[in-house]
């Protein structure tokens, strides 16, 4: 898929800890979805959608392992690939803060390296994206229906169907739908991460983030059809699921 986005941050940094021991050796990302480094899907999805030019947010604590496996992501299809440490936890929103003289005015994708997406599939709709490329203020966010949306970013509609804000990790969520961990930001969104404040948690979370596009009237969103995989893999039992479903359906990964 020609996107119109060339430059892709992929974030693989965090602690961790939801992995207990599994990660005391090395980042999770490198942990294997049946037979590849979680990382690797990351990588695919992004190559999926003609980004050519990757900027890698790592942590501090196994950056090294990381730059072992993906180099200079030549091996991976990719024209160039680069890394940064983010130091401690600061959050998603920080952790993209970090790839301003990266991306510099390009429009840009953000990913998750935990997020594994089947690729055997146009996973944004080309109107969505060709609206996002010509708004040169907007973000592009993606929703897919899923059985428990209570550990992710959950929006919330009015009935008319208009998005009107999204909440991290609800109690009683009030839609079906899930923020995956796939967002499109043109270069105003760092001038936006400026003007968040520290949650609760001691983040810079980027729901936040989205819901101050939405508050200016600039987000946009897509709904990712039921019949795409997505899971996180971001604690055991997540990680075995997605393993499992790899093994089963190895070729939409492909």
């Amino acid at each position: 898929m020609n996107s119109g986005v060339s430059y892709g941050i992929l974030l693989a940094g965090g602690l961790g800890t939801r992995m207990g021991k599994c990660t005391l050796v090395t980042n999770k990302h490198l942990m294997p979805i049946y037979n590849r480094p979680m990382i690797d899907y990351s990588l695919r999805t992004l190559k999926q959608f003609g980004v050519t030019k990757v900027l890698i947010v790592t942590g501090d604590k196994s950056a090294s392992d990381i730059m072992k496996y993906v180099k200079d992501g030549s091996g991976h299809g990719f024209e160039s690939v680069y890394y940064v440490t983010q130091i401690g936890n600061g959050g998603i929103a920080d952790a993209i803060r970090l790839g301003r003289n990266f991306t510099n005015d390009d429009p840009f994708c953000v990913m998750l390296g935990d997020n594994i997406i089947s690729t055997d599939f146009t996973l944004v709709d080309p109107n969505k994206m060709s609206d996002f490329i010509k708004d040169e203020k907007s973000g592009l966010v993606c929703f897919k229906k899923v059985d428990d949306n209570s550990r992710f970013g959950v929006p919330t509609f009015d009935k008319s169907g208009k998005l009107m804000y999204i909440i991290e990790k609800p109690h009683d969520p009030e839609s079906k739908y899930a923020q995956i961990g796939l967002y499109f930001y043109h270069s105003n969104v760092y001038d936006f991460i400026e003007q968040l404040s520290v949650s609760q948690r001691g983040e810079l979370e980027v729901t936040d983030l989205n819901n101050m596009y939405l508050m200016n009237g600039l987000l946009k969103y897509c709904e990712i059809d039921e019949s795409v995989f997505w899971s996180d893999a971001g604690n055991n039992e997540t990680l075995l699921r997605c393993g499992n479903y790899v093994a089963e359906h190895g070729e939409r990964f492909e």
